[in-house]
């Protein structure tokens, strides 16, 4: 008798299968978009920018900066990203990510010199290694198999597409240099839907992601 009814215990304790919806996965998806455009799409703004601080020390050095900064933070500081995504936990992380792009990526159209210039670059560099590592184990973490691979082909995709929206900054540079910085703002309002879309999931275990789970 005691074993019959051990039986529906043991059922109970199975893993639960994890909610999954279109809106979650077409979040990760549009985040893909962010990371391509931090690049090298505001070479276009280097004239008017090294015209706008033609008095500041070594401008042509420093304009050429604007465009290498933001990877450079992204070097040294994706060692790191790893344990700042394991203390906030995924969500959190991308949020703050998506935040740090958003502020570093557009703040180059209202700082007052060059140098604060570069500064907001370290912080969309910031952004960027955030948005880079909590997006993909997020993706790793919540899907498997054939949907992991599909959701990765298409955030490659995503990425891509981000950089073709970004193909007319030339155009806009040349109305006034700081609308190339203003376009990174749109991050802003990704930021906006991922309280309510981004799975709330902490980061899995180490080894967990390393090596295949079966």
């Amino acid at each position: 008798m005691s074993t019959t009814s051990d039986c529906p215990q043991v059922a109970k304790t199975a893993t639960p299968a994890r909610k999954d919806g279109n809106g979650q996965a077409a979040t990760l998806v549009l985040v893909g978009t962010l990371t391509t455009m931090a690049g090298a799409t505001v070479a276009p703004a280097i004239p008017g920018i090294r015209a706008a601080f033609a008095g500041t020390a070594n401008v042509d050095l420093l304009s050429r900066m604007v465009t290498t900064t933001h990877a450079l933070a992204i070097v040294v500081l994706a060692p790191l990203a790893g344990t700042v995504v394991e203390r906030l936990g995924l969500k959190a992380a991308l949020v703050t990510g998506v935040l740090a792009f958003a502020v570093g990526g557009s703040s180059g159209a209202f700082l007052p010199n060059l140098p604060s210039v570069l500064a907001g670059r370290v912080v969309l560099g910031i952004g960027v290694s955030l948005i880079m590592t909590s997006s993909v184990a997020m993706l790793a973490d919540l899907y498997e198999g054939a949907q992991r691979q599909k959701l990765l082909r298409r955030q490659t995709a995503a990425g891509a597409f981000g950089g073709v929206l970004l193909l007319g900054g030339g155009a806009l540079a040349d109305l006034d240099w700081r609308v190339v910085f203003l376009l990174r703002g749109r991050g802003g309002g990704l930021r906006r839907l991922l309280p309510r879309r981004a799975p709330s999931h902490q980061p899995l275990a180490a080894n967990s992601l390393i090596s295949p789970a079966h």
